[in-house]
């Protein structure tokens, strides 16, 4: 995940880049985008993340993930 969820892209992350799992010449996408590959990739069943300009919903379609769409209570929307 980027520090402090701050990217709408997955390059900034303290870990390094996270690809996209189905092509790695590509990214993953948004500030989850470790949360998003980890369910594309069968690591887990269920991750979490923040949806501040897209972190959940830009990783999600770029990986071909369902996710929460974020509403007032269910997922924090409204930053750090």
């Amino acid at each position: 995940m980027g520090a402090f969820a701050w990217s709408g892209f997955s390059d900034t992350s303290d870990y390094g880049t996270v690809h996209n799992p189905h092509d790695l010449a590509y990214l993953a996408g948004g500030s989850s985008s470790g949360s998003v590959a980890a369910i594309a990739v069968s690591d887990c069943d269920a991750a979490l993340g923040g949806d501040q300009g897209g972190s959940i919903r830009i990783p999600s379609a770029w990986c071909g993930i369902v996710e929460l769409k974020p509403i007032h209570g269910l997922v924090p929307c409204t930053g750090m």
